[in-house]
């Protein structure tokens, strides 16, 4: 951790920002995080209002191998933090001629219900979308781990925080 004097500062404290934060200050980077709403979290806040709590969560959960590699990074489970339960179908859109469409991770049957609603709306092919094993799958990495080893200190260098009007208090080049 050749970083210790090195600083970075990160826009937004929601799960991206604190991710990224952590990953930052584990590899020796003095962070500083900088949130514009009253408190972290971004979309996974809540709402007061009136004695009544509103969740403002993120309606579906994607790409749970990021959050299982991001608690990874920090040597814990997400298993140990959070039981994750599917729910199929994850929701259901009711349109003004009664059309109910189910939103399910049943390809196939999500396929079906968009053809039922109009033909040749489904997405084709199924055969394009990623598998576990499809190359196109890496589009899905965390950059932070997907990069070259040098892709942060070299993006740091770059400064972009400085096209903000953000001084970070160091006068280095």
């Amino acid at each position: 951790m050749g970083n210790q004097n090195q600083t970075a500062l990160v826009i937004g404290a929601g799960i991206g920002g604190i991710a990224t934060a952590i990953r930052l200050a584990q590899n020796g980077y003095q962070v500083t995080v900088i949130e514009k709403n009253q408190s972290a979290g971004g979309r996974c806040n809540i709402i007061e209002k009136d004695g009544h709590r509103f969740d403002t969560g993120p309606t579906l959960f994607l790409m749970p191998e990021l959050y299982k590699q991001a608690f990874a990074d920090l040597g814990e489970r997400i298993e140990d933090h959070l039981d994750l339960i599917r729910i199929d179908p994850t929701y259901q859109i009711h349109f003004d001629d009664d059309t109910v469409l189910h939103l399910t991770s049943d390809l196939k049957a999500m396929q079906d219900q968009l053809e039922g609603i109009e033909t040749g709306s489904s997405f084709k092919p199924m055969s394009s979308l990623p598998t576990p094993t499809c190359p196109t799958s890496i589009a899905i990495s965390c950059p932070m781990t997907a990069a070259p080893p040098d892709w942060l200190e070299r993006n740091l260098a770059a400064r972009p925080w400085s096209s903000c009007g953000v001084s970070t208090g160091n006068t280095r080049s």
